[in-house]
Order: structure tokens, then C-alpha cells, then sequence
């Protein structure tokens, strides 16, 4: 007769109880944080209630093999960032992030890699040091979750270090997409800049010529404000002799797929006077079978003006 398979003791319930809970609040931290230092913040208060340690920190390899350390929350405020401090956890935090395994260790365990020249520097005061390795399913983030104590006795059990590792790919994998968002929002700005304060004139017209966007430079060389613009043709800038180029380049830039088209035309100021532009189109978004354009305008007025002024003088 098979033998009975023995039930789940009161401790085992216990255990499933508290990583079921602790997986509940890391799910509710990620869904309710925006960016990766407030899901960090949010992690170590998280944490504080169901461990007990001195000092938290997340640890990233970056591609150069770099260490650094994006969050650290440590009791000893005033030398956690110093040189030997943050120095022994980079250290620590690199040789655990290439063994690839969750790593527990005492201070005597501590001094052994030292004296083996596993990690090249050590700190007294650390008794306790847990490394879980952050290793996210698009590759993209590559760190360890640290935790020290510097006092007492080991407080980790080995169903602690089981439940953190359980829990690692779903954290690395948040920390991953919001970084990879911050990144996103932070080219976005960079391009928004480049193209609001660009010297040069821009505009965003859809497959008719209908001006969708315009940047800041087009009040300094036409006179008008973006917004005045916004839903009029291109044309309605232009001098009517110069409108079929305009339309007729609109037609090619949309019909040569990645193809610059050149032109040089004559644009009229708020004012009334002519402004003389040399002018790039491209289609915009073709992968995605957009038929927005991108115009960029020089104001060559002057070099116009000059040329005038030497054909005159030849003739």
C-alpha cells in the first residue's frame, strides 16, 4: 500500500500565508507606482514589515559592467554613501549578481570571499548580507536586491530567501518596463525640446497639407503663432504662383517611400512681406502606414537678397 502523503504542518500554512500576502502587496506596489525609485521606496517599506534588517539597497550591472546603486536606505545615514561603504556593497552586490543565485551569507562567510578574492573588500560592521539576484524575462535589467544587518543574529531563515527569489523575476520585470518608460518620457522630452526651441522652421502636415503642428520658430520668420496656423493648409503661407510646387512635392513625398524632396519657395510673413525658405520633406511613421509629413524650413531670405544684388550688378 502506498504510503499517505504527510499533511501541511501549522508552520507550513503559516509560510504559504505570509508569502501570499507579501506577493499581494508587491503586486498592489508595482500597480500603484509610476517610476522605478518609487517602486524601490515602496519595496523597502513593504519589506520592513515582514523582515528585519538595517539596510536595503537595489544594486544594477550596467553594460560597461559598472555597478550602481539607483535606491540604498541604510541606519547608518551618514557613511552609506561614502567610499568604503558603498564600495563593499557594489562589491558584494557584483559577486552575487554573476554567481546568479540568491546568496545568504554570514560575516564569517564574507570574510572567506574576501580572503579567497572573491570580492575585494569587506565591512566589519556587516553580520548579515542577502543578495536576490534581479534578472528580468526581456534582459534589459540585471541587478541585485540587497539586504545587510549589522547587529545580533543571522535573521533570515531559508524560507525568507525562497520567498524573495519567488519573488525577483516579478519585481526585476516592473523595474525593467518602468525604466524602460522613464527612457521612453525622457527622449520624448529631449525631442520635444529639440523640436520646439530647433532654429530652423517645422512643421507636421497630414497627407493634404493641412498644417497639424508647428513649432516656436515659426512666429520668429513668419510672425504668426503655432496655434493660428493649426488646421490651415501649407499653401496658406505660400504666394499662390508657388502652390503647385507645394502640392506637387506633398504628392512625391508621400508616393517615395523614405525620400527626401527638395524644394525652395516662397512663403509670405503675417506681415505681408516675402520670406524665401529652402525647404526638406519626409514622410513620417512609414511602418506603421502613416501619411503624415515632416517639412523643415530655412530662412534664406538673405542669401537670396544677396544674389539679387550681384546679378544686378552684373548685368
Amino acid at each position: 500500500m502506498l504510503g499517505a502523503f504527510p499533511g501541511k504542518t501549522h508552520n507550513d500554512k503559516k509560510l504559504n500565508s505570509k508569502f501570499a500576502d507579501l506577493l499581494y502587496q508587491i503586486t498592489r506596489a508595482i500597480i500603484q507606482t509610476g517610476n522605478s525609485g518609487e517602486l524601490f521606496l515602496r519595496l523597502h517599506s513593504t519589506f520592513k514589515n515582514y523582515f528585519t534588517f538595517e539596510s536595503f539597497y537595489i544594486a544594477l550591472s550596467e553594460e560597461n559592467g559598472k555597478i550602481t546603486l539607483p535606491f540604498l536606505e541604510d541606519i547608518f545615514t551618514d557613511t552609506a554613501n561614502s567610499t568604503g561603504h558603498s564600495g563593499f556593497m557594489k562589491n558584494i552586490a557584483g559577486y552575487s549578481i554573476n554567481t546568479g543565485e540568491s546568496v545568504h551569507l554570514s560575516k564569517n562567510d564574507i570574510n572567506e570571499l574576501k580572503a579567497a578574492g572573491k570580492i575585494k573588500t569587506t565591512d566589519e560592521r556587516v553580520v548579515e548580507w542577502v543578495g536576490i539576484p534581479l534578472k528580468s524575462n526581456l534582459g534589459n535589467f540585471r541587478g541585485v536586491m540587497a539586504f545587510q544587518n549589522y547587529s545580533g543574529k543571522m535573521k533570515f531563515r531559508n524560507d525568507d530567501i525562497k520567498n524573495l527569489s519567488l519573488l525577483s523575476t516579478l519585481i526585476a520585470d516592473a523595474a525593467d518596463k518602468k525604466t524602460q518608460d522613464e527612457l521612453i518620457k525622457e527622449n520624448k522630452d529631449k525631442f520635444k525640446l529639440i523640436y520646439l526651441k530647433n532654429p530652423l522652421m517645422i512643421f507636421i502636415l497630414s497627407g493634404d497639407g493641412e498644417i497639424i503642428d508647428a513649432n516656436e520658430r515659426i512666429s520668429d520668420e513668419l510672425g504668426y503663432e503655432p496655434a493660428e496656423l493649426i488646421g490651415k493648409s501649407i499653401t496658406s503661407v505660400c504666394l499662390s504662383d508657388d502652390e503647385n510646387e507645394v502640392t506637387g512635392k506633398i504628392k512625391e513625398s508621400l508616393r517615395d517611400k523614405g525620400k527626401l524632396q527638395k524644394w525652395e519657395l516662397r512663403q509670405r510673413h503675417k506681415n505681408g512681406n516675402i520670406v524665401w525658405v529652402r525647404g526638406k520633406t519626409c514622410k513620417l511613421n512609414e511602418n506603421k502606414g502613416g501619411k503624415n509629413l515632416l517639412l523643415v524650413c530655412k530662412n534664406i531670405t538673405g542669401y537670396k537678397e544677396i544674389l539679387n544684388k550681384l546679378n544686378r550688378s552684373e548685368e
